[in-house]
């Protein structure tokens, strides 16, 4: 008899548990989330992958290293979320045939009208790879079925016979974290998504 009450009891405390972890993680109360893609992966849940293909090649892998070239500018990604974000930070691992091609990554503002914010940038030069980290405020982004659509543009890349090979796109969105002071506000913008 008290097997069946430990069971019910599980039964039970499962569904509470995972509803509070989905629960936790749709909150996000630590104001930040990181994408990783590393195209070794499949489309993740969140990053949709480069596209239109033709703009892109087909993904290549070279002993433990898996790249994706750009042959023609521009190409797009979606991020799909559970809420919007302030801000973020677009790191980029790639290789580029001509190191003084222009490399820009951006948000949407308006699909309509082909509005992007492009954002500052920071580019360090390795040995075989760039890396390159571009911050964009979300302030005025479109966040449209719960996706933010970003830009990578190199102007020219097709008329100068380069292609960009890229290696590995990280994304860390960032907001406030949750405080006992914006709690309210926080709980308000959930009801009305």
């Amino acid at each position: 008899m008290k097997h069946h009450i430990v069971i019910r009891i599980i039964l039970v405390l499962i569904p509470i548990i995972v509803l509070g972890c989905f629960t936790y993680q749709y909150i996000n109360p630590s104001g930040e989330l990181i994408v990783k893609y590393d195209f070794c992966q499949k489309e993740t849940s969140y990053f949709s992958g480069l596209s239109p293909y033709g703009r892109v090649l087909n993904l290549e892998k070279s002993e433990n290293n898996c790249f994706q070239k750009m042959i023609i500018d521009p190409v797009y990604f979606d991020v799909r979320l559970p809420q919007t974000y302030r801000e973020v930070s677009v790191e980029s691992v790639y290789k580029q045939k001509k190191y003084d091609d222009i490399f820009q990554v951006g948000v949407s503002t308006d699909p309509g009208n082909w509005q992007w914010n492009f954002g500052t940038q920071q580019t360090v030069f390795g040995e075989y790879k760039i890396y390159k980290t571009v911050n964009l405020s979300l302030s005025n982004a479109v966040f449209s079925d719960n996706r933010y659509r970003f830009i990578i543009s190199a102007p020219g890349l097709d008329e100068s016979s380069g292609e960009v090979e890229f290696h590995k796109i990280n994304l860390i969105f960032k907001k406030p974290a949750l405080t006992s002071h914006n709690l309210l506000q926080r709980l308000k913008s959930f009801i009305n998504l």
